[in-house]
């Protein structure tokens, strides 16, 4: 198994400012909370749906149809932070060179909402083939900030971590 050096950054694949608005302060769900309307999770699902597409697909252009506003990145990952539509490009485009296949799965979700905001939590698992034909194997866990616009349920920012790798022998 590999670890390329893009190690999860395209699941931080995520744009947008954090919800200054709105900022979660509650655990309820939509259900507890009557902000929300009951079809809220599978809304948020569905954006979750169309998230994991574009990655194993590796397809920028639907990729961007899922944020709240694609000119303001906001993405931390293991590897550093993405901050503005280029850095999401160029990750975009490495993550195109650094893998020939991409098989991206979630288990263990759990979503939470209050009023127009929800943060959904899950693990992931990625199998896939480098552009050199080996395997490359890796999971972690991700937080999305997401928002309820005009358009739907979008993703206002990702924040995900892999486990550190064991400090070497001495």
């Amino acid at each position: 198994m590999k670890r390329p050096p893009f190690v999860l950054a395209f699941l931080a694949l995520t744009l947008a400012s954090a919800c200054a608005a709105d900022v979660p302060t509650g655990s309820q769900t939509a259900a507890e909370s009557g902000t929300v309307d009951a079809g809220a999770n599978e809304a948020i699902e569905a954006t979750l749906d169309t998230y994991f597409e574009a990655v194993s697909r590796m397809d920028l252009e639907l990729f961007l149809t899922i944020w709240a506003d694609p000119g303001d990145v906001s993405v931390v990952s293991p590897v550093g932070r993405l901050q503005s539509l280029e850095d999401l490009e160029g990750f975009f485009q490495g993550m195109r060179d650094t893998y020939s296949e991409i098989e991206l799965r979630r288990s263990n979700v759990s979503i939470r909402t209050q009023g127009t905001t929800a943060w959904v939590a899950f693990d992931f698992e990625v199998d896939g083939v480098a552009a050199d034909g080996s395997p490359v194997v890796f999971s972690g866990w991700e937080t999305q900030v997401q928002r309820n616009t005009g358009d739907g349920w979008r993703i206002a920012h990702v924040h995900y971590s892999v486990p550190a790798a064991a400090p070497a022998a001495q």
